[in-house]
């Protein structure tokens, strides 16, 4: 998680907000050039499944964390040696009924796909110009 707050929904009403993300570090020796985020996949569980259901098997791109409109920054950065940065993940409000990634388009049924989800898994990929990558799963859960 990288923030929760309470966001001004209109002129008299406040919702509560979360948004989360994760950092991603260049350990190598190099610098890193035209480092970009996706996700690869979404993948749900309620309360009576047991396994995970894909919710989006398309890639999402994601961008850096920005302060200042609170979700979304560059799409793409350069970290040299032991640098890192925020990558903004997905943000839940009390208005909606799921965890939306942080991304310009999403499938239509997203939200239903995700209705009554107690848990979220991402797979994510960070990648450069010269091909190297990393991949993480990432798993937020509403219980907690």
């Amino acid at each position: 998680m990288i923030l929760s707050h309470t966001t001004q929904a209109d002129l008299n009403s406040f919702l509560k907000e979360i948004i989360y993300g994760f950092h991603v570090r260049n350990t190598g020796r190099r610098i890193a050039t035209g480092v970009k985020f996706q996700i690869l996949k979404i993948e749900t569980r309620n309360d009576s499944s047991r396994g995970f259901a894909t919710a989006s098997d398309r890639v999402i791109t994601l961008a850096t964390y920005n302060h200042a409109d609170k979700i979304r920054g560059d799409i793409q950065t350069t970290l040299v040696p032991n640098a890192a940065t925020l990558v903004s993940l997905a943000f839940w409000r009390e208005d909606r009924d799921a965890i939306f990634p942080s991304a310009t388009y999403l499938p239509d049924y997203y939200e239903e796909g995700c209705a009554d989800a107690i848990e979220y898994r991402f797979t994510v990929v960070a990648f450069a110009d010269n091909a190297n990558f990393a991949t993480e799963v990432l798993t937020i859960d509403t219980r907690l």
